[in-house]
């Protein structure tokens, strides 16, 4: 049973609609490989972040948000002079983890094409295993490898320096 049916069948019409547009979409298809790697990668990288946020904000005393409610500060105001502050450091590394996922995204593009991304699929490490095992070009892959340890230390270090602020102690 498809999802539009379901919904259907529960009486919400307008998503009933919505998902029977989708009916027949080749997701996993290479043109459309994209898109289906963006709820994927999303949903991948919710959990761990979450953890880091999660350990981050139990870190804070509970005094600091109480003191803030006496003085009459809002809850966005809390978020911004507070929280925000205190978990900045756990912020950049969740971001310098989310580049550097980005920069070696492999696995699931290798999986979805069967091990052959056609041109538009490529990414950096998939360009760099086909040239060296299906192409055996060791020369060029080990390029490619040089080249991309390069991105994602310069992207690490880009971003570190990019978020980095005078650390707020408590």
């Amino acid at each position: 049973m498809t999802l539009g049916k379901i919904f259907s069948v529960l009486g919400v019409e307008l998503l009933a609609h919505w998902f029977h547009g989708f009916e027949g979409f080749a997701w996993l298809a290479q043109d459309n490989l994209y898109w289906a790697l963006v709820p994927m990668s999303i949903w991948g990288a919710c959990g761990f972040n979450m953890i880091l946020f999660l350990a981050a904000m139990e870190s804070i005393p509970q005094s600091m948000y109480e003191a803030a409610d006496i003085d009459g500060a809002s809850v966005w105001r809390q978020f911004w002079s507070i929280t925000l502050p205190l978990i900045w450091e756990i912020l950049s590394i969740s971001i310098v983890f989310m580049v550097i996922g980005g920069m070696k995204a492999f696995e699931v593009i290798w999986l979805l094409t069967n091990q052959a991304p056609v041109t538009e699929n490529h990414v950096i490490g998939t360009r760099m295993v086909q040239s060296m095992f299906q192409e055996f070009k060791v020369g060029e892959a080990t390029a490619i490898a040089v080249l991309l340890f390069l991105m994602v230390f310069f992207g690490t270090v880009t971003t570190l320096r990019l978020m980095k602020r005078e650390a707020v102690e408590f």
